[in-house]
């Protein structure tokens, strides 16, 4: 056993990774494809770029992974407010933060963040009940949240495809068909072990074996999953090798997360035949890796896009933004689909944000149902900027809710214990019903508000 890209001998005491981020759900580990060296360097160099670009997806699906594929706290930045925040489980926060201290003893004697961490570290210096602390409650006409990561960047692409050929070499190893492991992939391979060592992208051969995000080959992609044996999963990583002899080329695509079908041309010089290889990591709980699986394609799986970072040609201003927008576009729409279905899926994850917001809302005495119009119009925010739209909002909540009977229309939850006198079947009945309706007719993603994604390089050959 040798490492793919150093040729080191690996073994017993080679230390197992995954080959896709376990922070991006990656569910395939060895120890035989790659050695501690090489992996400890893409962990500094760039698979935090990867799993940092994915990230806000990431917090979406929360509820719906594993304890060990949650992504923990994201940093993001709320407007017209300073401070530290992170939203962490679906709750926006301010970090905790000393914002004095004594001249002479240098203990804190002011304190800023979220209310319960603030407790936390009060009890820990022996200032508990002391009115020395100011606390945080997150804004009323706070929206939205903003986190800046990259839409394109070349330190992304190596990442990706990286773990693609991982993925693939450790669920084909003793297969007679193992196409990583062909003389015809060497060069790409040492290209990715020079930029991983040197941390410098090379702006010639990143644009040859980099071919962007295959945004145009979506459909083709997906109607070859819907072809293969394994259930379709709601969010999945799906990744394809394709081997064409006409062309002499070995292409790879890695769908990520079921959004960006990021395109690699790995081999310019391919003689190993035609096939086509397919692997399916489910990303939730719960989840498995399916495949491989060999069943060919009508078409070609990757050409080359204007959605990458090195690009033959000098863009305009407006032609970055319009790549940008759409990459943007597509990650918020997935961050979306993520939000719907913790709302229609997770019981505990929904009954447990209802609680919290009404423990904390006396203004509308701790009600339920005061929580639950909260929650439907943080999730519909973008389209109700519509005043149209708003009047369909609030029509259609009242009327859902005056159907209730009206002992549980009249729910309170003063303290969180106060839940288990809650029928939450009726609300949660109630709740989804209303999602459904409101995303039929007023729609949820009509209006994109600030995505905080950008551009962290685009640059021209």
């Amino acid at each position: 056993m040798t490492c793919l890209f150093t040729g080191q001998n690996l073994g017993a005491h080679t230390k197992e990774e995954h080959t896709i981020p376990r922070a991006l759900a990656g569910r395939v580990r060895s120890q035989s494809v790659s050695s501690a060296e090489f992996n400890n360097l893409c962990g500094i160099f760039c698979d935090p770029s990867l799993v940092d670009a994915y990230k806000p997806i990431m917090e979406a699906l929360s509820p719906l992974l594993a304890r060990e594929h949650r992504p923990g706290r994201m940093q993001v930045e709320v407007p017209g407010e300073l401070g530290d925040f992170a939203i962490d489980d679906g709750s926006l926060t301010r970090k905790t933060r000393v914002e004095a201290r004594d001249i002479g003893t240098h203990r804190p004697t002011m304190m800023s963040g979220n209310p319960d961490d603030l407790k936390v570290l009060l009890e820990r210096l022996g200032l508990k009940g002391k009115p020395q602390s100011a606390t945080w409650e997150r804004p009323a006409g706070t929206s939205h949240a903003i986190r800046t990561s990259s839409a394109i960047s070349p330190i992304v692409e190596i990442a990706a495809l990286k773990s693609a050929l991982l993925t693939f070499d450790a669920k084909l190893q003793g297969h007679h068909q193992r196409f990583t492991r062909s003389p015809k992939l060497r060069e790409a391979c040492e290209f990715i072990l020079r930029t991983v060592k040197t941390g410098k992208c090379d702006p010639s051969n990143q644009g040859r074996f980099s071919l962007g995000i295959q945004y145009g080959k979506l459909e083709v992609i997906k109607r070859h999953r819907a072809q293969l044996p394994s259930p379709i999963s709601e969010f999945e990583h799906v990744l394809i090798a394709s081997g064409n002899m006409a062309s002499r080329s070995l292409d790879i695509v890695w769908l990520i997360a079921g959004t960006d079908p990021f395109g690699f041309r790995v081999s310019h010089d391919w003689d190993g035949g035609d096939f086509t290889c397919s692997i399916i990591n489910e990303m939730l709980k719960g989840g498995q890796v399916h495949g491989p699986f060999w069943k060919a394609m009508p078409t070609s799986v990757c050409e080359p896009t204007v959605y990458r970072s090195f690009h033959a040609g000098k863009r305009t201003e407006d032609q970055i933004r319009q790549i940008v927008s759409e990459i943007a576009s597509h990650r918020w729409n997935a961050c979306r689909r993520a939000d719907l279905v913790a709302e229609t899926t997770c019981d505990d994850y929904v009954i447990t944000n209802l609680v919290d917001a009404a423990v904390k809302d006396p203004l509308f005495g701790h009600a339920i149902e005061s929580a639950v119009r909260g929650r439907l119009e943080n999730l519909f925010r973008p389209a109700l900027e519509d005043p149209a739209r708003r009047q369909v909002f609030d029509r259609l909540v009242e009327s859902y809710l005056t159907q209730m009977p009206e002992t549980g229309r009249k729910s309170i939850v003063q303290v969180a214990t106060d839940r288990q006198r809650i029928n939450w079947a009726t609300w949660l009945k109630v709740y989804r019903e209303l999602i459904l309706v409101l995303q039929r007719e007023i729609g949820i993603s009509n209006v994109m508000p600030a995505t905080g994604i950008t551009v962290e390089r685009v640059i021209t050959e």
